[in-house]
């Protein structure tokens, strides 16, 4: 895929056991106002920036079992995001 994870005005969604092989991952995983999103055991092959993270309805993004490693850069806010919203658990 050229693209990985898009999410837009999502609320409760849960993807597990997700694995990513795409051309350009800037970023690896956007998400929009999601609310109850879920993300786990997600592997991917590379990613300049893991997270997009934009506007101010964000809320309870958690993930587990992701390797952030690989990514050049962890999450970026925008649009009145806030870093609370998103938690990397390991």
């Amino acid at each position: 895929s050229k693209k990985g994870i898009d999410i837009q005005e999502g609320k409760n969604i849960n993807l597990n056991n997700v694995k990513l092989t795409i051309e350009h991952g800037d970023p690896l995983i956007n998400i929009q106002n999601g609310n109850n999103v879920s993300l786990k055991n997600i592997t991917y092959n590379s990613a300049d920036l893991l997270f997009k993270i934009s506007g101010d309805r964000n809320s309870n993004i958690k993930t587990s079992g992701l390797d952030v490693s690989k990514a050049q850069k962890q999450a970026e806010f925008l649009a009145g995001a806030q870093e609370k919203s998103l938690q990397i658990n390991k």
